[in-house]
C-alpha cells in the first residue's frame, strides 16, 4: 500500500507542475549499493527475470551465476522518507577490451521518475574507471514492453551508430537531470 502511494506522490508532483527537483529533495532519498550474496541473490535473479518495461535485454542469470560474477553486480534498493522500496535496480557488467559490457539492466517500475537510473549510471561509470574502461555498452532488444528504453538511454548518453541496437556512451560524468541521492555502499565495510 506505501508503494502505490509512493508512486501516486510521484506522478501527482510531475504532472502538476510541481518543482521536480524540490519533490525529490524533499523525499531524502538514499541509494544503498547492496552486497551480492545469500541474502540478496533471489531478489536480484527475481527481478532481472520479471521486469518487462525496464529492462534492457532478455538475458536472465541463475542464481549461481549472479553469485559467481558477484563483483560486476550493481544492485540498488532505494529508501526515502516515504519508505523502503528494496532492491528495485540491477545491472550486471563485465569489462571487455577497455569496454564496460552491460550484460543487463533492470529497473522495477515502482521507482521510475525518481531518477535513479541516473544513480546507476553513475556507478558504472566509475566502476568502468576502476577497470581502465573508457567506453560504456549496452545491448538492447526491444520487446512490447521495454519501449521506453532507448530514450532513457539516449537522456543519459548513450547514441547508437546504426541498426544495430548497441548503445554506447564515453565513461565520464553523469550528463542531464541530477539524482539529488545519498549513495551508501554496503559492498565496503564501514568502520
Amino acid at each position: 500500500m506505501a508503494s502505490y502511494r509512493a508512486i501516486a506522490a510521484v506522478q501527482e508532483a510531475s504532472s502538476s507542475g510541481t518543482d521536480m527537483d524540490k519533490f525529490l529533495v524533499g523525499l531524502s532519498p538514499v541509494a544503498h549499493v547492496e552486497k551480492i550474496d545469500g541474502s540478496t541473490v533471489d531478489r536480484v535473479v527475481q527481478l532481472i527475470r520479471k521486469t518487462n518495461q525496464f529492462k534492457l535485454n532478455l538475458t536472465a542469470f541463475q542464481e549461481t551465476e549472479i553469485l559467481e560474477a558477484a563483483g560486476d553486480v550493481i544492485a540498488l534498493r532505494l529508501v526515502d522518507r516515504l519508505q523502503d522500496y528494496g532492491i528495485v535496480a540491477i545491472a550486471v557488467a563485465k569489462p571487455v577490451e577497455g569496454t564496460m559490457r552491460v550484460l543487463n539492466w533492470v529497473m522495477s517500475c515502482r521507482v521510475f521518475g525518481r531518477r535513479l537510473e541516473n544513480v546507476m549510471l553513475d556507478i558504472l561509470c566509475e566502476n568502468a574507471k576502476k577497470r581502465q574502461c573508457d567506453t560504456l555498452e549496452a545491448g538492447y532488444t526491444p520487446t512490447e514492453k521495454n519501449v521506453i528504453i532507448p530514450e532513457i538511454l539516449r537522456r543519459l548518453g548513450f547514441e547508437t551508430a546504426d541498426a544495430s541496437n548497441v548503445y554506447r556512451r564515453l565513461v565520464g560524468p553523469m550528463s542531464g537531470e541530477p539524482h539529488f541521492m545519498s549513495i551508501i555502499d554496503r559492498r565496503i565495510k564501514h568502520e
